[in-house]
């Protein structure tokens, strides 16, 4: 039998050729379907992300490829076949992926409250006793310069013109006179009236300072209110006395003069560490009351350098006792004469201590003293409880060496009071910037 293989060939050629036109439609129909798919995928989602404006999307279109070797013999066979049409196989194109860019929304920021911090303030916890003895933290605030590491009496000061309103002051910062009187006690004050009719000269103490003493002690609720002394000089309190001292103008107190006291007025006293060994009559009336306050005129002095609190003392022993010949008149030269002077000063403030001392130096007095100073004009009113405390203050700002005023030593020496000026708070202000350089008879160093 004989086949016609040339025809059955050419068969075979032509479903050849229909196969390969049927795989390469898909290849030249497919990238324009995948152009309108991506067309239609990117309006897809540009609606989407109008929609919720938080999605982004991507689209990315593969192609299907053909693998290299069906290619190859494709082109082969056509090739070798004559009356076939030459196809040159189409390279498939590569469709970069359109990508939809993200949209960029600005991010809205809440603005942060604006609120000023207030501070709180920093408790302050009583520190609690452990049982191992721990280091106290370190202060973080500067030590006060003016501030003495031992603190064993206050001392404080008042400035200015106004007798009652300094006086005031220099009471109030040395912690007041609640602490002194009580309702119900008997204060008696003590002035220096050296000589009441020296009106020219700084000799006698201020009648407003006093005056603003007794206002103080009476709002307290004293009982009864006395001011006494015993001058050098001619009674304080008579009456033509009284117009040139003005203490008349004080209303409601007792006026009281001790020179005029008799022994029987008196306890006969020696003081606690004793000075001199010998007993003093001191009049009941200063020894019972129950708060004395003193209140002397700050002057230098030709036998004591200086005259503040502690020889204010000289006036209370009664001149009917100590003066000449037991006379009402004239000094007491029996106290300098059988006593030695500084040691007197000392020995009556032992036998009974002021319990406040206010010194008088808004007009102080320079030079001779006690009767011929020259005027200062130093605004000062200075007070105290500690009478060693107070005069050492005072006799500092008179610009003296306090070591140098027997008297003053002497009674620190004592036990009357602290004369360390290290040990002396002053409060009111830097005594360092306050001195005044008194003219004395006595060289200062």
């Amino acid at each position: 039998m004989y086949f016609n293989f040339s025809g059955y060939k050419r068969l075979l050629y032509r479903f050849r050729d229909i196969l390969l036109i049927l795989l390469l439609i898909p290849v030249l129909i497919l990238p324009g379907a995948c152009k309108n798919l991506s067309s239609s995928t990117e309006t897809e989602m540009s609606e989407t992300a109008t929609r919720n404006d938080t999605t982004t999307m991507s689209s990315t279109t593969a192609v299907p490829t053909f693998p290299s070797a069906v290619t190859e013999a494709v082109t082969t066979s056509i090739a070798t076949d004559a009356p076939s049409p030459t196809l040159t196989a189409v390279p498939t194109p590569t469709i970069a992926p359109t990508v939809k860019p993200t949209p960029t929304r600005s991010p809205t920021v809440k603005p942060t409250p604006s609120r000023t911090p207030t501070a709180k303030p920093t408790p302050t916890v009583a520190p609690t006793k452990a049982l191992t003895p721990t280091p106290a933290p370190a202060s973080t605030e500067a030590p006060d310069p003016t501030e003495p590491a031992i603190v064993n009496a206050v001392v404080g000061l008042g400035f200015g013109k106004d007798y009652a309103t300094t006086t005031a002051k220099a009471i109030a910062n040395a912690g007041g006179l609640a602490r002194v009187v009580k309702s119900g006690n008997t204060v008696l004050i003590k002035p220096n009236l050296c000589w009441s009719n020296i009106t020219s000269r700084p000799v006698n103490t201020d009648y407003r300072v006093v005056a603003e003493i007794v206002r103080q002690v009476r709002a307290l609720g004293a009982g009864r209110i006395i001011i006494a002394e015993g001058p050098f000089g001619p009674e304080c309190f008579t009456e033509s006395m009284l117009a040139y001292n003005h203490y008349d103008r004080i209303a409601d107190v007792e006026l009281v003069s001790l020179n005029t006291l008799t022994a029987d007025d008196c306890y006969e006293r020696t003081g606690r560490n004793s000075v001199t060994g010998k007993a003093l009559f001191i009049p009941k009336i200063y020894i019972d009351a129950d708060v004395v306050i003193t209140v002397a005129k700050m002057k230098t002095h030709n036998a004591g350098m200086v005259t503040l609190g502690l020889k204010n003392a000289f006036g209370v022993p009664p001149r009917s006792i100590y003066g000449t010949s037991g006379s009402t008149s004239g000094s007491k030269l029996l106290l300098h004469n059988d006593y030695d002077f500084n040691a007197a000063i000392v020995e009556i403030n032992l036998i009974r201590t002021p319990d406040f001392v206010v010194i008088d130096g808004i007009v102080a007095g320079e030079g001779s003293g006690p009767l011929k100073n020259t005027p200062v004009d130093a605004q000062i009113i200075i007070a105290g409880r500690d009478i060693v405390a107070v005069d050492t203050v005072a006799a500092t700002f008179m610009g003296f060496n306090t070591d140098k005023i027997p008297h003053l030593s002497l009674a620190h020496s004592a036990g009357l009071g602290e004369g360390d000026l290290e040990k002396i708070k002053v409060v009111g202000g830097n005594l360092a910037d306050l001195v005044i350089d008194f003219d004395s008879i006595f060289p200062k160093d």
